[in-house]
C-alpha cells in the first residue's frame, strides 16, 4: 500500500520540531529513524496530516554524563547503544537490549526516542528502560517535564506523552562496578518479536545491601514491573538466589501475567524469561 498524502516538515532543531508539534497537535507525526512509523504509514496504519523529519538533527545523538546520570538524545541509534564503549562499561543491560533489537539494518536507523515514544510493549527498551528506574524527559511549548518510566508506558503503544510534547531524551543512573543484570528473551527466532522477555537489575548499596527491579515485556500491554519477584529475591539478603527463591520469583511473575489478561502460554514463557535472565546475572552472562 501507499501512505494516504500528508505535509512535510525538516524540523530545522528540536526546539522547531517542539514548535511544529505544539502548532499541529496530535495531527503531527515525528520522523526519526523511521523504522516503525513508515511501514504504519505505508498500511495507512498511521494517517498524519503533517510528518515532521528530525532524522537529520546530529546534535540530538549524544550521550552525555552529569550530575550521576547519563543522558541519551532521542536520536541515538540503536547500533550505538550495542557498539558505544561507554553504554558497555556504564549501562551493560542497554546494549544488551539493543542487540535484540530487530536486524541490523533496523538497529542502524531506528532510534531509541523513536523506540521510547512509541511504546511497543514487545520491545526490549521500554521494560529495560522501567528495571533501570530510567527517567524520559519530555519537551513542549508549555515546558518541560521528567516521567519515570514506570509511569510512562500506560498500553499497547500508548505513553504518557501529550498530544503537542516530544520526546528529548532518556536519562539513567549508571550500574555501579559491583552491579548486576540478566536479560533473557524468548522468541521462535532471533530478531522475531518477543514472545516473552525480562531485564533483572539488582543495584548493591552501602552494607552489602541490594535491591532488585524485575520487569516483563512482550506478555501484556505495557511493561510489567514485578515488585513482587524484586522482594522474594531481595529476602534472602544473599550475593546467590536459592532455587526457592526463584522458584517463587517465577509464580510472581506468571500470575502477573494472568492478572494483566495476559495467556497462559505468555504466562509460562514469562516464567522461564525470569528465571534464565535471573541465571544470566548470577553467571555474569551478558546475552542470552
Amino acid at each position: 500500500m501507499t501512505p494516504a498524502a500528508f505535509d512535510y516538515v525538516r524540523a530545522e532543531s528540536l526546539a522547531h520540531a517542539v514548535e511544529l508539534k505544539g502548532a499541529y497537535g496530535v495531527d503531527a507525526s515525528l520522523l526519526a529513524g523511521g523504522q516503525s512509523l513508515v511501514p504504519l504509514l505505508s498500511m495507512r496504519l498511521a494517517r498524519p496530516g503533517v510528518v515532521i523529519d528530525i532524522g537529520h538533527l546530529a546534535e540530538e545523538e549524544t550521550i552525555t554524563e552529569d550530575n550521576g546520570a547519563i543522558t541519551l538524545g532521542p536520536l541515538v541509534r540503536h547500533r550505538t547503544l550495542e557498539r558505544e564503549g561507554r553504554i558497555g562499561a556504564t549501562l551493560p543491560v542497554l546494549r544488551v537490549a539493543a542487540q535484540h533489537v530487530a536486524y541490523p539494518s533496523v538497529r542502524n536507523f531506528g532510534t531509541l526516542g523513536g523506540a521510547v515514544a512509541l511504546g511497543d510493549p514487545a520491545a526490549e527498551y521500554p521494560a529495560t528502560l522501567t528495571a533501570l528506574s530510567a527517567r524520559i524527559h519530555l519537551a513542549s511549548h508549555r515546558g518541560a517535564r521528567e516521567v519515570a518510566a514506570e509511569d510512562f508506558f500506560l498500553g499497547g503503544m500508548i505513553t504518557a506523552v501529550a498530544d503537542d510534547e516530544v520526546v528529548r531524551g532518556v536519562s539513567v543512573v549508571p550500574m555501579g562496578a559491583n552491579d548486576q543484570f540478566g536479560f533473557y528473551e524468548v522468541s521462535d527466532r532471533k530478531c522475531d518479536y518477543a514472545l516473552a522477555g525480562c531485564a533483572v537489575i539488582r543495584r548493591w548499596g552501602a552494607h552489602g545491601r541490594a535491591s532488585t527491579r524485575v520487569a516483563l515485556f512482550g506478555v501484556a500491554e505495557q511493561p510489567l514491573l514485578l515488585e513482587g519477584a524484586a522482594a522474594v529475591l531481595d529476602e534472602g539478603g544473599t550475593e546467590r538466589w536459592s532455587d526457592d527463591a526463584l522458584t517463587a520469583a517465577a509464580d510472581v511473575a506468571r500470575d502477573s501475567v494472568d492478572r494483566a489478561g495476559g495467556s497462559r502460554v505468555k504466562a509460562h514463557w514469562a516464567g522461564v524469561a525470569l528465571r534464565r535472565a535471573a541465571a544470566n546475572l548470577l553467571a555474569g552472562a551478558d546475552t542470552r
